[in-house]
């Protein structure tokens, strides 16, 4: 991709409404669970994500369900 990181921030913004930081953690989330539906344990996922420590998973996956929650409440 050519050009400069706000650029690509700018444009990501412009396609999902997140910033860069939200689209990560969003992945992040995805990607984890995934991990975990498949069976790896939370330790596994918790280093193959990057996280330093498992609590700070559990707080992006608790965060993301909170954020999910509001949603549905809203539309509902």
């Amino acid at each position: 991709m050519a050009g400069s990181e706000r650029t690509f921030s700018r444009q990501l913004f412009k396609d999902t409404g997140m910033s860069f930081g939200k689209w990560r953690r969003q992945l992040h989330l995805m990607v984890a669970l995934t991990l975990l539906a498949a069976g790896k344990c939370v330790q596994q996922v918790t280093r193959d994500l990057g996280y330093e420590a498992e609590r700070q998973l559990h707080q992006d996956v608790q965060a993301g369900a909170r954020h999910h929650a509001r949603k549905i409440c809203l539309i509902a």
